[in-house]
């Protein structure tokens, strides 16, 4: 099977390592592609905040901030690869779901969730890395 992206939508949970992970898979994914990275965050609305150091003073309110948290992100994680950033507001794993289908995302690539058992594509998972005892 020939894996070959246009768009790949690659959904950041700050101050999760496993979203990095995720998000240079992708950007590798996209170089040999030649596909365009859909990078993602949604910030919750209503009253449920993730309880996430510094994600309440930096992230819960400000799009600006996530934005430029975002661009930050691409410009280390993603080198010679098309991006667009892209924010939403509501449930993260409805908002995925939704954004995958009104983008026309190929393939989704984050850290495992709930999106997995209801994506309208394939999506790609990274599990958290198990420490190795010596």
């Amino acid at each position: 099977m020939e894996l070959n992206f246009q768009k790949i939508l690659s959904p950041i949970q700050f101050n999760d390592p496993n979203s990095q992970a995720a998000l240079e898979l992708a950007g590798q994914l996209a170089l040999k592609s030649k596909a365009q990275i859909l990078l993602m965050h949604v910030m919750p609305s209503g009253l449920v905040i993730p309880d996430l150091p510094g994600y309440r003073e930096l992230f819960a309110t400000d799009e600006g901030a996530v934005r430029r948290e975002l661009k930050k992100m691409a410009e280390s994680h993603l080198h010679d690869v098309s991006y667009e950033i892209v924010v939403k507001k509501g449930d993260p794993a409805e908002m995925i779901k939704l954004a995958a289908q009104e983008l026309g995302a190929d393939v989704i690539i984050m850290s495992t969730q709930k999106v997995v058992r209801e994506a309208p594509c394939l999506v790609l998972t990274i599990r958290p890395q198990l420490s190795q005892s010596g």
